[in-house]
C-alpha cells in the first residue's frame, strides 16, 4: 500500500473508546494481523468510515514504514454480527497495538 493509500480520521473506535474497550484481541496473522472487535462497544458505521479514511489516503495514524508495508485494511463481520479488522501485510500485532494506543490518546486520527 503506497503512503496516498493510507495516509487523519481513521482509529476513531468511538467517543471515549480505548484499545481495550475497542478490541478483544489482536492476532498475528500469516501476512498480517487480525483485530477483534468488542462489537456491543464499537459502532459499525464508525469503523466503516475509519478504514474509508485509510483507504482513500486521509488517515496519518501509521507511520511512513507502516503504510508502505500494509497491502488493504478491511472490516469483517461475521454470522454472529461480530466485527474485525483485517490488515493485511508486513505487519505485527505488537505494532498495531502500539499505533491504536497512540492513534486513541492523540485523538488526533
Amino acid at each position: 500500500m503506497n503512503e496516498k493509500s493510507i495516509g487523519s480520521s481513521c482509529c476513531n473506535f468511538g467517543e471515549n473508546k480505548t484499545v481495550k474497550d475497542a478490541a478483544a484481541s489482536i492476532k498475528d496473522l500469516d501476512g498480517g494481523v487480525l483485530i477483534e472487535l468488542n462489537s456491543s462497544e464499537i459502532k459499525k458505521s464508525d469503523m466503516e468510515k475509519s478504514i474509508e479514511s485509510c483507504n482513500t489516503g486521509k488517515c496519518d495514524c501509521l507511520s511512513k514504514s507502516q503504510k508502505e508495508r500494509i497491502e488493504s485494511i478491511s472490516l469483517k463481520e461475521d454470522s454472529d454480527g461480530k466485527l474485525s479488522i483485517e490488515i493485511k501485510g508486513d505487519v505485527t500485532k505488537d505494532e498495531i497495538r502500539t499505533t491504536m494506543e497512540k492513534a486513541m490518546r492523540n485523538q488526533s486520527c
